[in-house]
């Protein structure tokens, strides 16, 4: 157990929970009485980027970030099937093991399509949805991913050169601060990348993390379906 960074009165449990033979790393803060938020990271990070966040929340509800499968400190198995789909189901399974059936869902980035394919299949259990930088409409993707675009269609050793070598320690530096003004870049503390690639070296995640990326593909062919059940959700909420 670590006492929260700075709010005396509450703590921060890191601990893991085996879900789906998954080995589920997750922190937790707040009241536990009051109402859950269920915290998703993107790429390349994973839940210690709501490690300041969440104590500045912790007297108004229940805070629970774990680390999705194939990031941080959650551990991979081969057989595990990296889908985004997939992993909501276990982030579902995860939750029901912790006693947690209505949640607000707080998504970003990768953990968009996690998010919303909760929110899909059992959108009576969504309170709401906190949408920062979550795509889920063509206009969102840009001209950027024009090469993506043509590798998902023809999965080729010349298309997927044409994305270029992103996964490595300094495309991973850029996540944070690639497009950040110089003058700006000191209020990043660099441990963030440092940690995320570190996790992300190990052997065998980087196959992982490419198959996560490429069912990518699977979310932005769902935006229609997205669109179609915000009505519902909210009807829901």
């Amino acid at each position: 157990m670590n006492q929260c960074n700075n709010i005396g009165h509450t703590k921060t449990i890191h601990q893991t929970l085996e879900v789906d033979g998954q080995q589920i790393f997750y922190r937790q803060c707040g009241r536990r009485n009051g109402p859950a938020v269920l915290l998703l990271h993107g790429f390349p990070s994973s839940s210690f980027s709501f490690r300041t966040l969440m104590p500045l929340l912790s007297d108004t509800a229940d805070l629970i970030a774990p680390d999705l499968p194939g990031s941080g400190f959650t551990e991979n198995t081969n057989d595990y099937v990296y889908t985004f789909e997939n992993m909501s189901h276990t982030i579902e399974h995860f939750l029901d093991k912790l006693g947690i059936s209505r949640y607000f869902v707080y998504l970003t980035d990768f953990g968009t399509p996690v998010g919303y394919y909760l929110a899909m299949r059992h959108p009576e259990r969504i309170m709401g949805l906190i949408v920062q930088n979550g795509n889920a409409h063509e206009e969102g993707l840009g001209p950027v991913w024009d090469a993506v675009k043509a590798y998902w269609a023809t999965p080729s050793r010349e298309n997927r050169a044409r994305i270029g070598d992103w996964f490595n320690f300094e495309g991973t530096k850029d996540q944070y601060v690639g497009d950040v003004p110089e003058r700006v870049k000191p209020l990043f503390a660099p441990e963030a990348w440092h940690l995320d690639w570190e996790r992300l070296s190990r052997p065998g995640y980087t196959d992982i993390q490419f198959r996560i990326f490429e069912d990518y593909k699977n979310h932005v062919a769902s935006f229609p379906q997205i669109t179609a059940s915000t009505s519902c959700i909210s009807r829901h909420a």
